[in-house]
């Protein structure tokens, strides 16, 4: 059981320490904090456990956060990279579908100006 709910409490933590950077870094209010979460394979418990935690933390944060499943789809992860900053996010915490996307995705951040949380699952 406690093996099942680390990636929940490593997520949850993860966005909890990644949204007080970001409030602290902007002078804009809570409710106007937007976030992105991409996972790679939505229907598997681990991340079913993580868009969970997520949601559930940004919630007490007043946190506005944006989930979306790739399907192991590397083109679809950098589409919808793209749509969540042109949604104005602040920051988006990702798991690619593939390795080589990680440059890719760090370079997008950081020439969209968002903070970047990229993480490796099972």
């Amino acid at each position: 059981m406690r093996q099942k709910s680390l990636p929940r409490v490593a997520l949850t933590l993860s966005l909890a320490g990644f949204a007080a950077a970001l409030a602290a870094a902007t002078a804009a209010k809570a409710d106007e904090i937007k976030m992105g979460y991409i996972n790679k394979m939505g229907e598997h418990p681990w991340f079913v456990s993580e868009v969970g935690g997520a949601k559930a933390e940004a919630e007490k944060l007043g946190v506005k956060l944006s989930t979306q499943d790739v399907h192991f789809d590397a083109n679809l992860a950098l589409t919808t990279f793209d749509t969540m900053v042109g949604d104005g996010v602040k920051a988006i915490a990702i798991v690619v579908p593939d390795k080589a996307l990680g440059p890719v995705v760090a370079e997008k951040a950081q020439k969209a100006g968002i903070r970047l949380i990229a993480g490796a699952s099972p």
